[in-house]
């Protein structure tokens, strides 16, 4: 649960920026104008009667910029090139189909190079954004079959519901929002019941975690330090007949490139994760009821932890696990004259949470917990999005002896809020943007952003990531928090984005 807040932390980028078309702070399931059927699969679109055919092509490219450089270790400049592109087919009003794919190129450069790694390091990946057949069975019942998002509830950051979705987190509030959210096999209906009430059910054959580092990159689970590196290869030089500890790091360097050696350790990491077959599967089923007065929906999952979940046995070895979970949740949204109010209540059994052990190893237990939010939103026309999502998680199980749940407050409450506003100044296609959050600790994070049209379909932007808080620097630190854990990679951010 813990990581979790985490890994929502660092993907809110997805909700910083409105620009996009469809990828703003907007209740779902109450917006007035519906984001397209590939950003959000819970609503149902009726199709002309006429074949059709509609393709975008985005093309993006950001590059972020560490404003302190302390670390040898540390990625100082992060260059990302985006091309995506998605095209639907419409075969009748009962047959569609989709398909999208997005390909990354990433450049991760260090201030210099060390004895064992050159200074930098390149990705390339593509992934499907979408791949599924939209069936209309009946008149009340549809399909959609293949790749394609799970997302469930009515809360952008902050809900628990969102227990099927995956998230690359691997560039932290760096990433794009069209690289946020990761595209999954999956089989999903909607059955119209009666005027009012509707259902919707979910299931995702197969699991994969979020994506994360486990060791690179400033946003690794556990980032590595120049020092515990030399640390790590004297203690290996202590070996009988072994070269000196920089020799050792000079081997491994004209070995393997520094791209090759991140995926040898990402490679072992993922290797914990359970097999790609149906022996994992997750599900979800949620009921809504709307009226004048509003909509109201009930949703019940099971689900696997998206980021490992650590012990270490006595010998101190660490052992990776994805714990399965279920939840409960009841939520409901109502429009207050322009302001959209929105209230959830979830229950979630057998969550993995983080405590600290008498030698401070990081350990993981579980415990049920209670889940609280509420969001507001306003939204004037073409010009003005204010959003604001508060939420407290209480654990409902008492924390070992001595110890505190880690990113608690009272050993068993977490705190957070965030808030987003925007304003669009239309006659010159400008858009200003400041977001925010703080989380129990304390974390917070400040995102302002702004971006501009060029020319024609031409975007160009500026921004900056500011992330701080309190407390220690390692996980195994009982006053550890987010903030401080990631207190040293404030970055500022340049890019442009071309829509066709």
């Amino acid at each position: 649960m813990l990581l979790a807040v985490a890994g929502s932390a660092r993907a809110q980028a997805v909700q910083f920026a409105p620009a996009e078309g469809g990828e703003v702070i907007v209740d779902p399931e109450l917006a007035a104008q519906t984001p397209p059927a590939a950003e959000q699969p819970e609503t149902t679109i009726a199709a002309p009667s006429e074949q059709s055919a509609d393709v975008r092509l985005v093309l993006r490219s950001r590059v972020g910029v560490d404003l302190e450089w302390q670390d040898p270790r540390e990625d100082v400049v992060e260059a990302t090139q985006l091309m995506l592109i998605e095209a639907r087919v419409r075969r009748s009003e009962q047959l569609s189909f989709t398909v999208g794919v997005r390909a990354v190129h990433k450049t991760l450069t260090r201030a210099r190079s060390t004895p064992d790694a050159d200074p930098v390091r390149f990705e390339l990946e593509a992934a499907p954004t979408a791949m599924h057949a939209d069936v209309g069975v009946t008149d009340n019942v549809h399909t959609r079959v293949g790749y394609q998002g799970v997302h469930l509830g009515r809360f952008d950051v902050l809900g628990a519901s969102d227990v099927l979705s995956r998230y690359d987190l691997r560039s932290g509030p760096m990433v794009m929002p069209e690289t946020s959210e990761i595209a999954q096999p999956a089989i999903s209906a909607d059955w119209d019941i009666l005027q009012g009430l509707a259902v919707r059910g979910i299931y995702v054959p197969f699991f994969a975690p979020h994506m994360i580092y486990a060791f690179e990159g400033d946003y690794a689970l556990q980032p590595q330090r120049q020092a515990d590196t030399e640390v790590g290869f004297e203690e290996i030089d202590d070996i009988p007949l072994t070269p000196t500890a920089e020799a050792l790091a000079n081997a491994w360097r004209s070995a393997l490139s520094r791209s090759a050696q991140a995926r040898l350790t990402e490679g072992a990491f993922a290797a914990f994760a359970p097999d790609p077959n149906l022996g994992s599967p997750q599900a979800g089923l949620r009921v809504t009821a709307h009226g004048p007065a509003g909509e109201v929906a009930l949703t019940a999952a099971t689900a696997l932890e998206k980021l490992p979940t650590l012990n270490f046995n006595a010998a101190g070895i660490p052992r990776l696990h994805y714990g399965r979970f279920g939840l409960l949740s009841l939520d409901a949204a109502t429009g207050v004259g322009p302001v959209q109010l929105g209230v959830e209540v979830a229950y979630t059994s057998d969550r993995a949470v983080f405590s600290t052990t008498e030698d401070d190893l990081p350990q993981t237990r579980e415990s049920d917990i209670l889940h609280t939010a509420v969001r507001g939103e306003l939204i004037e026309g073409d010009e003005w999005l204010v959003a604001v999502e508060a939420s407290c998680a209480t654990m409902l199980a008492d924390p070992p002896d001595d110890q505190d749940w880690l990113f608690t407050v009272e050993r068993r409450f977490q705190l957070a809020a965030i808030g987003f506003i925007g304003y669009s100044i239309t006659d010159i296609d400008l858009r200003l943007e400041l977001g925010g959050g703080v989380l129990v600790g304390p974390t917070y994070l400040i995102t302002p952003r702004v971006e501009l049209r060029l020319w024609d379909q031409l975007y160009g932007e500026v921004g900056a990531y500011l992330i701080g808080g309190k407390g220690g620097s390692r996980l195994s630190d009982p006053s550890a928090t987010l903030g401080s854990l990631y207190d040293d990679i404030d970055q500022v951010l340049f890019g442009l984005r071309w829509l066709i």
